[in-house]
């Protein structure tokens, strides 16, 4: 059966270190919004429409990739509710499982991190209290981590340890994707 991880968390987290990590181990595809927006030359832009098509082409880009692997992760701070529905409605045709993680860090960690330039991601400590201040729970079934407290491999070993249980993944055929 396909998989499709989805790594959310708040700018700052650890989501992109942990999913990179993970997608490292797994040998699976890995998707990462920030990279999209830089590749797509939309750095800077975060209205609601260039947010929206951001993630429409991550969602094109992991229906891509799960014609050639078995799993894919998709590493975006997914904020709002709407954007991991999304997700949802577009692979519920398929027959392929989905597991959540939520990536978190302690606010003095988050704060030093995003001091420091990253690859792709442009988010400073202003953008990460704007997203936090609207960032929407997921309203089903999550693994969470702090970043604070564990290495990104520690995370990765318990998130293989956790997920042989099949709790926290469903299946998009189910009606029910609280999971």
């Amino acid at each position: 059966m396909k998989k499709i991880i989805v790594v959310m968390g708040l700018p700052g987290s650890g989501k992109s270190t942990f999913a990179s990590a993970l997608a490292k181990r797994l040998g699976a595809a890995h998707i990462n919004s920030d990279q999209i927006r830089h590749e797509s030359l939309r750095r800077g832009q975060y209205d609601p429409a260039t947010k929206r098509k951001i993630y429409e082409e991550m969602l094109d880009l992991a229906a891509e990739a799960l014609k050639t692997h078995d799993t894919v992760v998709i590493d975006a701070t997914f904020s709002e509710a709407y954007m991991r529905h999304a997700l949802i409605h577009r692979f519920d045709h398929l027959n392929f499982s989905i597991s959540y993680l939520l990536i978190t860090a302690n606010e003095e960690d988050i704060r030093e991190r995003l001091k420091h330039r990253r690859t792709y991601s442009e988010a400073n400590y202003e953008v990460y209290q704007k997203i936090k201040a609207s960032f929407e729970p997921p309203d089903f079934n999550y693994i969470c981590f702090n970043s604070s407290e564990l290495s990104p491999e520690e995370m990765v070993e318990i998130y293989l340890d956790k997920t042989k249980s099949k709790k926290y993944e469903h299946s998009a055929n189910t009606t029910n994707h609280a999971g």
